[in-house]
């Protein structure tokens, strides 16, 4: 008696799925999902460095400050007084990859990993009080995540309030 065996049949592996499968629902926060932002002393009063922590979920990933290309979402600070505020530098630590963006078809910097970023900003003088939000989308996921802040100075030490990080729309 002859016993024929058969390979087991497996359907087509799903990407986004198998991707999204720690945060499939778009309504729920991202397990491991996290972002802090602290102040870091410098000399210049005028001059303000933040240490923003971006702590990554299994499977996300997100466009970086530094993509050339005009992404909505990608990792950014948003000022409510764009006179106020001027980027000086922008860094990323460990630096961000080269990923194929699928929507748009182009290659730009990714944040695969959780990344530290150092951001130096000049501000105006004489200035008490800038706000702006931590903005960015979280893919494959492609929801928008926001994170309200004040930056305030007294007696020329700045300090930051954050409020907690949250869906956008």
């Amino acid at each position: 008696m002859a016993l024929w065996f058969a390979p087991p049949v497996f359907g087509q592996f799903d990407q986004d799925a198998a991707l999204m499968a720690p945060h499939r629902n778009p309504r729920q926060m991202p397990f491991g999902l996290g972002v802090s932002i602290d102040v870091v002393p410098t000399l210049d009063p005028s001059v303000l460095s933040l240490k923003t922590q971006l702590t990554m979920p299994y499977g996300g990933y997100v466009i970086s400050a530094l993509s050339a290309h005009p992404f909505t979402g990608k990792f950014q600070f948003q000022w409510r007084d764009t006179n106020a505020v001027e980027i000086m530098s922008w860094l990323e630590d460990p630096p961000s990859e080269m990923g194929y963006e699928r929507f748009d078809q182009v290659l730009t910097p990714m944040l695969f990993s959780s990344t530290s970023v150092e951001t130096e900003l000049r501000v105006v003088s004489d200035l008490k009080e800038i706000k702006g939000d931590l903005f960015f989308v979280l893919e494959p996921q492609c929801v928008a995540y926001v994170m309200p802040f004040a930056l305030k100075n007294t007696n020329e030490i700045w300090s930051i309030q954050t409020e907690i990080l949250r869906m956008a729309w």
